[in-house]
């Protein structure tokens, strides 16, 4: 069934560019059966590497991931999707060792994902030009009674970053946590319930739990522990109606809220409605910013600058002092310059060059 394929192709491409040892073929069996599980995921160091920032993840886990499809029972039973305890640790870079092959690996990861997004933009392209038949109804329809039945709930996600590279004096940390994020599908008096195929305009309630933003200015840092022990300090550290971290410095205390959607598929035709109709109910929220949190993030922004040009010569970096090794230190300048930027320049019009270029085309 063209869904089906449509939910593997998804869960593969999102989970096999974020998680490690994802076996692709038992996620396809656990679709087929009706009910995916995953349990203990672990995030990849590269997660943030099409962003082009100078990140990596320290430590990164997901508890939980459920996907409850009923084949058999699409019109009459809700798709209900799970994501609980996403834990992530990101730090600089620069304060993680280098390793050459590692290195090398996340490059070669990075090119081949360049050229998917290539292969996919000149298929959009050739689609265009030679448009296909309007979609089969069936599929349309189908597609639609999922999207409204779908339930969705996120919880315990605490995402954090930390940096003493910027300051070493007086490290930072900022992050947000999460308890819970539901989507539920309601009727006219936002009470749970299924729609069936006959009702074009459908409600849905999404509901916010305890979400909380905070900057650390001195604070502990996770990162220097074991990635066991920092894995659990960054899940006691999400905020509950009954829990408030006491080191936390809130930008905005944890906050609640809920969102009444009314979405119609069809206002395209159907002019009686929008095609989303959305009432927030946010609860009071205010953000608190004092002086030295200020000047923390102005501080890392320049750092931040600093950091990604820095980044391609990250391999030549010597891990020893300055003041003690000025001859490592003058040798990782000059060739920083003269290996990845001038070198490359010289030898790309070389014959020789050209010679070798041509050969492997």
């Amino acid at each position: 069934m063209v869904f089906e394929s449509v939910v593997v192709d998804v869960l593969n491409r999102f989970l096999g560019d974020y998680v490690v040892n994802l076996d692709p073929s038992q996620l396809q069996l656990g679709i087929w059966g009706g009910d995916v599980l995953l349990n203990n995921l672990e995030v990849k160091e590269n997660a943030f590497c099409e962003l082009q920032v100078p990140f990596q993840v320290k430590a990164g886990h997901i508890s939980k991931l459920e996907l409850r499809i009923p084949w058999k029972n699409l019109y009459t039973q809700a798709v209900e999707a799970i994501l609980d305890g996403v834990d992530l640790l990101v730090v600089p870079c620069a304060s993680i060792k280098y390793d050459a092959e590692k290195d090398k690996l996340q490059i070669e990861e990075l090119k081949q994902m360049e050229l998917q997004r290539i292969e996919e933009a000149k298929q959009k392209v050739a689609d265009k030009e030679n448009p296909k038949e309007k979609q089969d109804t069936f599929i349309e329809k189908l597609i639609t009674q999922v999207i409204k039945n779908l339930q969705v709930k996120i919880t315990n996600i605490h995402i954090r970053y930390e940096d003493d590279i910027t300051n070493p004096n007086i490290p930072l940390s900022f992050g947000i946590s999460l308890q819970n994020l539901s989507l539920e599908t309601t009727d006219e008096k936002w009470n749970p319930c299924l729609h069936d195929q006959c009702e074009h305009v459908f409600n849905k309630l999404v509901r916010l739990d305890y979400l909380c933003a905070y900057w650390n200015v001195n604070t502990k840092m996770y990162s220097h522990s074991s990635q066991t022990v920092a894995l659990e300090l960054l899940k006691g550290g999400v905020s509950t109606s009954n829990f408030k971290p006491a080191d936390y410095q809130f930008i905005f205390q944890p906050i609640s809220a809920k969102a009444k959607l009314e979405m119609n598929p069809r206002a395209e035709v159907d002019f009686a409605s929008p095609k989303i109709n959305m009432e927030v109910n946010l609860q009071d929220i205010s953000i608190e910013l004092n002086r030295p949190q200020y000047l923390s993030i102005m501080e890392l922004l320049g750092s931040i600058d600093m950091m990604t040009r820095n980044l391609p010569y990250r391999k030549f970096k010597p891990d020893v002092p300055c003041l003690k090794h000025p001859r490592e230190w003058w040798a990782y300048a000059i060739n920083s310059i003269l290996i990845e930027d001038i070198k490359p320049r010289c030898e790309g019009w070389s014959w020789k060059h050209i010679q070798m270029h041509r050969q492997k085309n």
